[in-house]
């Protein structure tokens, strides 16, 4: 399929943003995403788009061709709990996302780095900070590696 050019970390920024506001609305409690968002020290977007089959079913029903699997970077002693609220909540958030223009493939939750403690990556003002320089390929092989940890 053809791809559209690559997103600047402004795009990327504002897709997060979208994805706060989804979860805030998912969770059902401002209070509730609050906490688990600031359990988040660094978040980056894994672009996944439409195979051209895809893109014309999707096209029906008016679904963006380009979808997201958003990954989460959290310290070691939260990324259980953190990766089974996201897992718990993920059909209403996923529908939350549609809703803005977002589609959500799914997100994956992984252990911080030492570099990331004490980061942000959505700050409670402000815009969502994005991970730069994230690699498509190394985050699409995290996920593999989240999804079949033997």
């Amino acid at each position: 399929p053809s791809q559209a050019p690559r997103r600047t970390s402004r795009d990327a920024s504002a897709v997060l943003q979208d994805f706060k506001r989804a979860a805030i609305m998912a969770f059902g409690s401002a209070e509730m995403a609050a906490t688990v968002l600031d359990e988040v020290q660094a978040a980056a977007l894994e672009e996944r788009w439409a195979s051209d089959y895809e893109q014309l079913k999707e096209s029906r029903k008016k679904q963006p061709a380009v979808g997201y699997w958003v990954h989460l970077f959290v310290a070691e002693g939260s990324r259980v709990t953190v990766a089974h609220l996201f897992s718990r909540y993920h059909q209403a958030l996923r529908a939350r996302c549609l809703d803005a223009g977002l589609r959500l493939e799914g997100v994956a939750v992984h252990a911080s780095s030492p570099e990331m403690a004490g980061h942000h990556a959505f700050p409670r003002s402000g815009h969502p900070r994005v991970l730069r320089n994230a690699d498509q390929r190394r985050l699409r092989a995290l996920r593999c590696e989240t999804e079949n940890p033997d």
